[in-house]
């Protein structure tokens, strides 16, 4: 990734879009990936303590 950083020129456009719009999409995203990996630990979590792998032998 570093490299094709490196190697590849830079953009000739002009960024035209507001900051504001940038940092709303940012927060949203960042929201949305913690609720999403939040939920998985949870789920996941829970169906470990509940299956049968997870119990101690007797």
């Amino acid at each position: 990734m570093g490299t094709a950083y490196l190697l590849f020129p830079p953009n000739p456009d002009k960024i035209t879009i507001s900051m504001d719009l940038i940092m709303t999409f940012r927060v949203a995203g960042a929201f949305t990936i913690g609720i999403f990996w939040g939920l998985m630990g949870l789920i996941l979590g829970y169906s470990g303590i509940y299956s049968n792998h997870m119990k101690p032998a007797r």
